[in-house]
């Protein structure tokens, strides 16, 4: 299976994404277009918000699960670490792969998020062409995990 197709059983994948950013939400949609991703993607701006969602999923079976998750780092209300954690702890969702974005990659966060299993933890770039890349990065994380 490639990351642009459905999973068996002709279910599409699905990305969760949660970014309080507009401007980015929409340059991350354009990423995975461009990467060729054609997932469901649910999306939460608001982290409290993500944090029930994710709490409501990773504790019960028959709901879908994202295939990844693509998660900022520097949400208004919560922790990101809060979602990494209730994510980590749960049987359903404690493999599922994270893609963390920043707008700076410190040792400190480095150190921090290590603990949580995170795939990948990229820079916010600034430039139109850099933030498509994106979708690439995000693709080799979900080929990894084929």
């Amino acid at each position: 299976m490639n990351a642009a197709e459905p999973k068996q059983g002709g279910k599409p994948c699905r990305i969760l994404v949660i970014e309080d950013n507009t401007g980015d939400l929409y340059l991350i949609r354009q990423a995975f277009l461009s990467a060729g991703i054609d997932c469901e993607i649910v999306t939460f701006s608001d982290g409290e918000k993500a944090l029930r969602y994710v709490q409501e999923i990773a504790n019960t079976e028959d709901m879908p699960k994202p295939d990844l998750v693509l998660l900022d780092l520097h949400l208004p209300k919560l922790d990101s670490t809060d979602i990494l954690r209730t994510m980590r702890e749960s049987r359903f969702m404690a493999k599922t792969p994270v893609v963390v974005l920043s707008s700076s990659i410190s040792q400190w966060e480095h150190d921090r998020l290590a603990a949580y299993a995170v795939a990948r933890h990229l820079e916010k770039p600034v430039g139109l062409d850099e933030f498509l890349l994106i979708g690439e990065k995000v693709r080799e994380v979900m080929q990894e995990g084929l």
